[in-house]
């Protein structure tokens, strides 16, 4: 009784070092992936608290304009002490000084933690406020 045999090299399908391979490139795949995922959140976060620092700053730039029209501004400083206010992340101080005549400058510092390093951050508004 003869058995068809074929021969091995006209099979078809994977060797165990071409499937090692295509693993290998598909581990480096998704940890290059993962690396990608975690900075995008990391800058996504920086990003959304700056935005929100320069919100609150501008709001007390606004504030102090509005001041002005109905008071005169004096030299000196402000710090704001509601921690609620400012979500209890950031920091805003205001600083106003005389310009000459009926205008001062105001400098409005808006100060964070950072969460991806050491240190703190910040934003400063600065303009001139006639009176």
């Amino acid at each position: 009784m003869a058995t068809n045999r074929k021969n091995r090299s006209s099979e078809s399908g994977f060797t165990l070092i071409e499937l090692l391979i295509a693993v290998v490139l598909i581990v480096f795949g998704l940890l290059a992936y993962g690396a990608f995922t975690g900075n995008l959140v990391v800058q996504n976060t920086k990003g959304e608290r700056k935005t929100q620092a320069t919100t609150y700053a501008q709001e007390m730039l606004e504030t102090l304009k509005n001041d002005a029209l109905t008071t005169t501004l004096v030299a000196g400083t402000g710090t704001d002490t509601n921690p609620d206010l400012l979500d209890g992340i950031y920091d805003r101080t205001w600083a106003i000084s005389s310009a000459g005549g009926d205008a001062v400058f105001v400098n409005v510092t808006v100060s964070w933690a950072n969460n991806t390093g050491p240190g703190n951050s910040s934003i400063t508004f600065r303009t001139i406020i006639s009176q």
